[in-house]
């Protein structure tokens, strides 16, 4: 209830006093965008803004208390072992279980690599039980931070082609997002081995369907892009915690009856472990309107 209590039955009372402002500051964000939300009827016009403003105080009311509880819990956590490295390939497996569709097992394919300041990724969802895949490659530049890792700051251009060829339509996904990682560690010597995440961009969405007549980009969408996740570096690997705010994405949005339709996106966890310096695995859940759940094995270059 009261964020920093950890820290001050510790003994550390200047971390207890800057997570309990974040946990004042988180609320009053969340209270506040609620409430100019729901006067203003959910407007389009303020609506964005408004759910920047809500998913930051929320994202920040869960930093500060599993930071109180990772920091005043006397566990010695690790560094970070997942650095980008010049090529790391990923290749797995997903379950996805969605009532709307008919497809529940993708093969998943991979790439990523970070040559100085340029990055690229790509990576493929390939149904194995319907006519159904998606293609997304990335272009990122390290603004600010490192190269290989740790606290950084990213500028990222997408593009993506997601075909249902069962239902008879596709979309192109064109995108710009700004996000990054901070290490809390550089906050307070407790929190060493925690980090958060964030990004918040823009996408648009072409739709083709399989109807004579139409054209391509008969219809055209834009969404806000908003990320906030909280993790722990767990001595060779990582686990964290995340909220998406995307749509389009296989989990989708939470479902929620009343006047949540719509509006909230999908939360996950992500968990990944190097048993070698070039070998590791990664795993991961997600929940929206459908389950999504994975395992993959990934091998890169050596650090």
């Amino acid at each position: 209830v009261v964020h920093g209590l950890g820290h001050l039955i510790a003994g550390d009372t200047e971390t207890a006093g800057d997570l309990l402002l974040i946990e004042g500051i988180s609320l009053g964000m969340v209270v506040g965008g609620t409430a100019l939300l729901a006067g203003t009827g959910a407007s389009r016009r303020i609506a964005g803004p408004n759910i920047l403003v809500i998913g930051t105080g929320v994202g920040l009311f869960t930093t500060s208390w599993l930071a109180d509880i990772a920091g005043s819990s006397g566990v010695v956590l690790g560094n970070r072992a997942f650095d980008r490295t010049p090529v790391a390939l990923q290749v797995g497996h997903r379950y996805i279980y969605d009532p709307q569709f008919a497809y529940r097992n993708f093969a998943v394919l991979g790439v990523d690599s970070q040559l100085g300041r340029l990055g690229l990724d790509a990576d493929a969802w390939i149904a194995l039980d319907d006519a159904n895949w998606r293609v997304r490659q990335a272009t990122r530049w390290r603004l600010l931070g490192a190269p290989a890792g740790g606290a950084h700051l990213d500028g990222r251009f997408g593009v993506g082609w997601h075909a249902h060829d069962t239902e008879g339509f596709a979309f192109m996904t064109l995108e710009g997002e700004l996000g990054g990682r901070y290490d809390l560690g550089d906050v307070a010597g407790s929190l060493r081995g925690t980090f958060v995440e964030a990004g918040v961009g823009w996408a648009i969405e072409l739709y083709q369907y399989d109807v004579p007549g139409l054209d391509f980009a008969e219809d055209v969408f834009d969404q806000m892009l908003y990320r906030f996740g909280y993790g722990l570096y767990l001595g060779r690997g990582e686990l964290s915690m995340h909220y998406d705010h995307r749509r389009d994405s296989f989990a989708q949005g939470l479902g929620l009856d009343g006047i949540g339709v719509g509006a909230i996106g999908s939360v996950g966890l992500r968990g990944a472990w190097m048993i070698s310096d070039s070998w590791g695995i990664v795993g991961d859940y997600a929940v929206g309107s459908a389950h999504v759940v994975g395992l993959s094995a990934r091998w890169r270059t050596a650090p």
